[in-house]
């Protein structure tokens, strides 16, 4: 009885306890559901804040990465070699040349409205501009126009070299009026020299500023709109009150609040003290230095507050209820740790999201399993190739390659990654309807956390507008083969291989017979196309490895690498023979003479040429449409 006795009255203390314990912990739950509603409510400024730190770094760089593309534009087209030649060498020739190049330019980047060189004394060289049907075209030379007292080139004029000269950003006029619909312009400038003493002219760029300011106001949670120090609206999240510097009707913000005018007029570190009257403020000025003062004001949306109050009430009952449901005598511990964690967890968790969404949007990536086939790609990456993911993974990468890339540079890339290291290098590829681009690639091994080989990531970038420029700049603009001064470099390449380690080349140099009586007798339209058809000719029928090139004139330049003398002769009787028998809608054969000179120890490219215009002399003088080879014993004695 007296064990009964106990038992019991263990069993009623624990009951009274259990019961105790239980009562506290509704009350703590009570209690812990009313402070986390109300810590959540109090978060909303916080959770606002949060999301304009996020928005305000992303719109920052955003900008950022426009203006310095822009810079990088203006300066390309300022340091590039075909700028030089010009300014050197001014000619009909040179001149069409740059002409190609700002074509080119304005092409390859829709925002571009307007690029233009003008020369030191004010006067326009070279105008593209961009029509309203997307369309480019060249300003013709009586078009050109005096610019000389304009204050954006006397301005640049005294800019030094490196530096940039940027706009206001104002509204696009046609013959003095405002154009219509409204289109936004902004525009940089930076002087050319030659030498680091007198600037020798100007480039200018125009750009279409309607998407990057339509980009910058985008926003989901705020009401986004730009002002200058005076309060005047350049851009609105309603198109209605934007530009009221330049329309008259339109009210400036400083009009319509005037606290606002006050607080921001009163503030001396925007960048530090952002929250002004209701409005977060990111200054720009730093990104457009044109002395207007530019700042984004973002206002909250209602709708958006009015979410995060929903969010943050159904949070606080979801809490609530867990909390009641699991009341145990240590409940009062766990009553505050959720609220605290949710709010840290939802904050790193869209830190995640949102940096994972900005790489899949703006970063070419894909993910490969150890045989190089794809597990995954980015969105970019499939923006730039023309394939979904869908198409693209359970391939390898082979399905971008193009049938012209590098077989040695694909061979090299493999041989890197599988050794372990990272490969760095530039990749020619090709999108699903046929156009090409080039990417600049990282690839380095995945591991896991064993050490142990599981696939390759690889980080690119599309530098295709760079490659483009670079093409231009070496090839003839009429025949599409390469120019002089690519052929130079290609010479001295081969002569040095050859004085090093003894490897071969010859170079077969062609002049078309008669051409100067074809141009007169069928004038020069005639002649230019004899010119692109035999260059096609050529193409054809010499090796992958062998280099085509425009000599000057209507002469030819072939060099055949690991190629002795007899052989080249060889190709030059088949490629005499092939132009011969071709038709050119003449009424006249089209024939031409060839001489071939094989590379000699020492010799230098220079001599090398000599001997090849000696052999096509002698061909010329033999009766023309034939191959002169000179061997090279000969070289060696004339040396």
């Amino acid at each position: 009885m007296p064990l009964f006795k106990n038992s019991l009255h263990k069993k009623r203390a624990y009951l009274r306890l259990a019961l105790y314990f239980i009562s506290f912990g509704f009350v703590i739950a009570l209690l812990s559901s009313l402070i986390n509603f109300r810590l959540q409510t109090n978060n909303i400024d916080t959770a606002i804040q949060q999301r304009f730190e996020s928005t305000r770094v992303s719109t920052y760089n955003q900008l950022s990465e426009i203006i310095s593309q822009l810079e990088s534009s203006v300066d390309a087209l300022a340091e590039n070699p075909l700028m030089k030649t010009y300014l050197l060498r001014p000619s009909q020739l040179s001149l069409h040349n740059l002409e190609s190049l700002f074509q080119a330019a304005a092409a390859a980047e829709p925002l571009f409205m307007q690029v233009r060189f003008i020369d030191a004394g004010g006067n326009e060289q070279v105008r593209v501009e961009r029509n309203d049907d997307d369309s480019i075209t060249l300003v013709t030379n009586r078009q050109l126009q005096d610019k000389s007292a304009r204050a954006y080139f006397q301005q640049t004029m005294q800019l030094a070299k490196g530096q940039h000269w940027h706009s206001k950003l104002d509204l696009n006029r046609e013959q003095g009026q405002i154009q219509i619909p409204i289109r936004p312009t902004y525009r940089i400038a930076t002087p050319v020299y030659l030498d680091e003493r007198v600037a020798a002219g100007v480039v200018i760029i125009n750009i279409n500023a309607q998407p990057v300011l339509s980009n910058a106001l985008r926003s989901e949670i705020f009401n986004v709109l730009m002002i200058d120090r005076e309060g005047e609206t350049l851009a609105h999240f309603d198109d209605s009150q934007a530009w009221s510097r330049y329309l008259p009707e339109r009210e400036s913000v400083f009009a319509q609040q005037p606290a606002l005018a006050r607080a921001l007029q009163g503030s001396a570190d925007i960048a530090n003290n952002y929250l002004v009257e209701g409005h977060y403020a990111l200054d720009i000025t730093q990104l457009f230095p044109n002395g207007e003062g530019l700042l984004l004001l973002f206002a909250p949306k209602q709708e958006a507050i009015s979410t995060l109050f929903r969010s943050n009430y159904l949070a606080a009952l979801l809490i609530a209820m867990i909390v009641l449901l699991i009341s145990f005598p240590l409940s009062w511990l766990v009553a505050l740790i959720p609220a605290k964690l949710q709010n840290k967890l939802s904050h790193a968790l869209s830190e995640v999201q949102h940096a994972n969404s900005l790489l899949d949007r703006h970063v070419i990536s894909s993910h490969t399993d150890t045989d190089g086939v794809i597990t995954d790609v980015s969105q970019k990456m499939c923006d730039a190739s023309g394939y979904s993911k869908q198409e693209l993974i359970g391939k390898t990468h082979r399905v971008l390659a193009h049938p012209k890339a590098s077989r040695r540079n694909h061979k090299l890339l493999w041989q890197t990654i599988t050794e372990g290291e990272t490969w760095n290098g530039e990749l020619y590829n090709r999108t699903k309807d046929g156009r090409d681009y080039w990417i600049k690639s990282v690839i380095s091994p995945d591991l896991d956390q064993d050490g142990q080989l599981i696939g390759y990531t690889q980080v690119a970038q599309d530098i295709s507008s760079k490659k483009a420029l670079e093409k231009l700049s070496v090839t003839d603009t009429l025949t599409g083969v390469y120019n002089r001064r690519k052929l130079d470099q290609l010479l001295a390449e081969e002569s040095d291989r050859l004085n090093r380690f003894q490897h071969q080349f010859s170079v077969i140099l062609l002049d078309l017979d008669g051409f100067k009586q074809l141009n007169d007798t069928y004038g020069h339209l005639a002649g230019d196309d004899v010119l692109v058809r035999v260059a096609g000719h050529i193409q054809r029928r010499v090796r992958q490895v062998d280099q085509v090139g425009r000599w000057g004139g209507e002469e030819f330049l072939i060099i055949c690498p690991g190629t002795d003398g007899k052989s080249a002769a060889l190709l030059a009787d088949k490629l005499r023979v092939y132009i011969s028998q071709q038709e050119y809608s003449l009424d006249r054969e089209v024939t031409a003479s060839f001489g071939v000179a094989e590379g000699v120890v020492d010799e230098g490219a220079a001599h090398m040429i000599k001997r090849a215009d000696d052999a096509l002399y002698q061909a010329k003088q033999q009766g023309r449409n034939r191959v002169v080879y000179q061997d090279p014993d000969q070289a060696r004695q004339s040396s």
